[in-house]
């Protein structure tokens, strides 16, 4: 009987031991600092962009259509080829145009020469009629015939201007200076008026062409430099504001802005960039990133890190949400808060930072 008290004795000292050391690991765990990211809070300024993806365009852009039908006979220039405005590309058969324009040449005569007379008979007409030698009707016909042939004349004139423009456009003239982007021709091939001749691109000037909202286009100025970001290689370069719309383009709620490169880094036309504009710019802010916040019904906190790595919340205020960072009030310069791992802390939860991160 004594040896079973005294197991029973044992057993129970034993449990308690245990039960102790439960509770003081319980503590020990308790007080195990939490590692947290923190954020010491100093004034600055912070830029609001507006963020836009577009596609890179040449400014010099021009497709040239054949006005004329023909053999292609030649071609001086190929494709990836300089071709500065007003030279010769090439050049379409011609002969049935001259062969018109011939012919023109001679009507414009004979019709000058048929006006020439009939101008005669009208101003001797006119003087039969003053004198009462030849009838009202006789002097109005002369009138006539002198219209009649005026007519003649300028109709004759105008066919032979058109034909020499047709024997103009039979030469294949760059309108603007630029790479031969395009020359879908072969010499041989017969031409067909409205058939593309050729591309001509000049990309040392690139364009954006994009739309943006009411509420950004108001804040935007002419001249206003742009910062661009390529998306493939990541290359930076500047532009600026070269025009924007005052009514939304047709059929879209945003309106149109046009923002143009010097091409110094050798881009090409389609590529795709970012463009960020400046539309702000708000002085001596805190500022934050959504991760610090702690919300809880209608109100926000932060938990603050004291002298002693224990952390306090307190009630904050959000001034503006730009991106993804924040402009709050409720803090003062040097306060520190924890900035990721908000979920494993607590009122008087004690931490470890782990990084103090920049913002």
């Amino acid at each position: 009987m004594k040896k079973l008290i005294l197991f029973v004795l044992i057993i129970l000292v034993f449990a308690g031991c245990q039960q102790k050391q439960a509770v003081k690991d319980e503590t020990t765990a308790e007080q195990k600092p939490v590692s947290v990211f923190a954020q010491t809070f100093h004034k600055r300024d912070l830029p609001e962009f507006s963020r836009i993806s577009a596609t890179l365009e040449a400014k010099t852009d021009v497709v040239m259509i054949s006005e004329v039908n023909g053999k292609l006979l030649s071609l001086h220039k190929g494709l990836g080829d300089w071709v500065n405005k007003d030279e010769t590309i090439g050049e379409i058969d011609s002969e049935i145009i001259e062969i018109q324009l011939a012919q023109l040449e001679a009507g414009v005569l004979a019709a000058e020469t048929t006006l020439q007379t009939a101008g005669s008979n009208l101003a001797a007409s006119k003087q039969l009629w003053e004198r009462k030698i030849i009838s009202q009707a006789e002097y109005e016909s002369a009138i006539g015939a002198e219209k009649g042939a005026k007519a003649q004349y300028d109709g004759t004139l105008a066919q032979k201007r058109q034909v020499e423009k047709m024997l103009e456009n039979a030469r294949i003239t760059a309108p603007v200076s630029g790479y031969i982007s395009e020359l879908p021709v072969t010499i041989g091939n017969f031409i067909s008026q409205g058939s593309i001749l050729c591309r001509i691109v000049d990309s040392r000037i690139l364009m954006i062409k994009t739309g943006v909202g009411k509420s950004i286009v108001k804040q935007l100025e002419k001249g206003q430099k742009v910062l661009l970001t390529t998306k493939t290689g990541g290359k930076q370069l500047e532009g600026i504001i070269s025009g924007f719309g005052v009514a939304p383009m047709l059929g879209s709620v945003n309106y149109p802005i046009e923002i143009e490169v010097k091409n110094e880094q050798g881009l090409l036309a389609g590529e795709i960039v970012e463009a960020n504009i400046l539309l702000n710019l708000h002085h001596d802010v805190f500022v934050t990133r959504q991760d610090a916040l702690v919300r809880e019904f209608d109100k926000t906190y932060f938990y603050f890190i004291n002298a002693d790595n224990i952390v306090e919340r307190k009630e904050i205020k959000i001034e503006q949400t730009i991106g993804d960072q924040l402009i709050v009030t409720g803090v003062a310069e040097g306060d520190r808060i924890v900035a990721i791992g908000t979920e494993n802390v607590e009122q008087g939860s004690r931490v470890e930072i782990r990084q103090e991160i920049e913002e």
